[in-house]
């Protein structure tokens, strides 16, 4: 188990997400546990990294409109596992985006 990589994808501005912190200490906890873990998401003002946090934060553009801009970011998501994820990475996601799953198993990524 140790080694293996997280993928956590949001369609939550990040930077502007109230509960940050949790998602920051969870992932924390999972990296002090073996894994490496990335934060998939998109920002609205600026993006946010924090202190020295061994997880990783990756920041896709989006469109800035209603309803495209969720669109767009899960997209761009799904683009970015393609390019850089592999079979033996964890995906999670919040149940409004599982629409990504199946074009997740499809391409052989999970």
């Amino acid at each position: 188990m140790a080694g293996r990589r997280i993928i956590w994808v949001t369609s939550v501005r990040f930077d502007v997400m109230p509960d940050k912190s949790t998602w920051l200490e969870t992932a924390r906890e999972l990296c002090g546990r073996g894994f490496r873990v990335d934060i998939v998401t998109g920002w609205k003002r600026e993006r946010y990294y924090p202190d020295s946090s061994p997880v990783r934060m990756v920041y896709l553009r989006a469109l800035d409109l209603p309803l495209i801009y969720r669109l767009t970011i899960l997209l761009n998501a799904y683009f970015w596992i393609l390019r850089h994820g592999s079979r033996n990475d964890i995906v999670i996601m919040n149940q409004d985006e599982l629409w990504l799953a199946p074009l997740l198993w499809i391409s052989g990524r999970t």
